[in-house]
């Protein structure tokens, strides 16, 4: 990434930007790696590797989630969380392809993947699924017999009042971290 926040190999051609180009700026404004003008490399670097440890964080959150979904009986709940756990290496390893990196082989996650812990807790995971889709099937409930549904017997005001708190909170975080920032600019 350049000084001012491009990638250089991004318009080597000189033509237009392709619609990927487009995402890929997108995507990086929203991560907040499109520019940094007052980390260095250093810093640059760990603020790239904090952003690859959420994603792993994510995942084996995301995974754990769907296991409490099934348990409670949800399965399409819990294959669409699995699924989507993983659009977010697609997304990555289609990212670093673009740029002309392996993400697979040049990042460890090749080495990972051939671990023996990996198969390990790859079995584990699928015979927890299975077992707990078994135990719904064979007994007729799900082994967490609550429902996540909210029934509402009428629509009340005070229904509202707390997403408009969340809302007066969210908005107010922003403006003081958007002070803090722009104050860190001077």
């Amino acid at each position: 990434m350049s000084s001012h926040g491009r990638n250089p190999d991004e318009t080597a051609s000189g033509g237009r930007r392709s619609s990927w180009s487009r995402i890929d700026d997108t995507l990086e404004r929203s991560a907040g790696i499109d520019h940094m003008p007052l980390s260095d490399e250093r810093e640059q670097q760990v603020i790239v590797r904090a952003l690859a440890v959420g994603y792993s964080a994510f995942r084996w959150i995301a995974l754990a989630v769907a296991l409490v979904l099934l348990a409670s009986g949800l399965l399409f709940a819990a294959v669409l969380i699995m699924v989507t756990a993983d659009i977010p290496r697609l997304i990555a390893t289609g990212y670093a392809r673009r740029r002309g990196v392996e993400l697979q082989s040049q990042s460890g996650l090749a080495r990972n993947a051939a671990r023996p812990i990996e198969l390990i807790a790859s079995l584990l995971y699928i015979g927890v699924v299975a077992g707990l889709i078994a135990f719904n099937a064979a007994f007729g409930h799900p082994l967490i017999p609550w429902s996540w549904r909210f029934e509402f017997e009428s629509f009340d005001v005070y229904l509202i009042i707390p997403f408009v708190g969340a809302a007066i909170g969210a908005f107010f975080g922003w403006r003081l971290r958007r002070r803090r920032y722009l104050a860190s600019l001077e």
